[in-house]
């Protein structure tokens, strides 16, 4: 290969960086293989408030340091950036799961995500114990995990091949989760930060379903 190729073993509870400010975390799931619960944060950087840092006596020299979060030092006084950032606001965050049965712990690591994409196996409830004895899941196990979180939005994927038409089954979701949508090739979205009164120009995270 004409470049480098740097393998990472990652087992459930890991945390890793990743380019333009993500930070990813794992946790297991169940399968008959190793199967991992992805969740990916892109943290929104906290209002800078000039009017605190001039009543405050903070040199304007200081301000950028302060900004980026580290303590600023001058002749004749020091700062910390909660002396001059407002309180953190809303990041954004998005989660990925598959080849997995259900777990009631992915409801803790996907807490608030605002988009989750997860498998949805088999449609019909009643292939639960079917779903369970192979590892996957049903549309209502998975509508569950995103209630269960908080999610805003939810998209199911991986459905079994026998399921001609998941969306037939959607019903089954949207009585648990009326956010949810059937994946299906060339869906995208856009998240954006929470609007907030005052313009913003924090970076955006386009997702896209397996």
């Amino acid at each position: 290969l004409p470049y480098e190729v740097r393998v990472h073993e990652w087992g459930g509870g890991a945390q890793f960086d990743l380019p333009a400010g993500l930070v990813g975390s794992v946790i297991e799931g169940q399968h008959g293989v190793t199967s991992l619960a992805y969740r990916l944060d892109l943290a929104r950087a906290r209002r800078f408030d000039p009017a605190r840092a001039e009543a405050s006596g903070i040199p304007r020299s200081a301000w950028t340091t302060l900004q980026r979060g580290e303590d600023a030092s001058w002749d004749g006084g020091t700062a910390t950036p909660d002396d001059v950032l407002e309180p953190p606001r809303r990041g954004l965050a998005m989660g990925y799961l598959t080849d997995t049965t259900y777990l009631p712990t992915f409801a803790d690591h996907f807490r608030g995500v605002d988009l989750l994409v997860t498998e949805g196996t088999y449609g019909d409830p009643g292939d639960a114990e079917k779903a369970k004895d192979h590892n996957h899941m049903t549309f209502t196990e998975a509508a569950t995990i995103a209630r269960d979180a908080g999610a805003r939005r939810l998209w199911l994927t991986h459905f079994s091949a026998r399921m001609d038409d998941p969306g037939r089954y959607l019903p089954h979701a949207t009585a648990v989760f009326p956010a949810t949508e059937v994946g299906h090739s060339g869906l995208t979205t856009r998240l954006d930060f929470d609007h907030e009164a005052e313009p913003s120009t924090d970076s955006v995270v386009t997702a896209r379903p397996s």
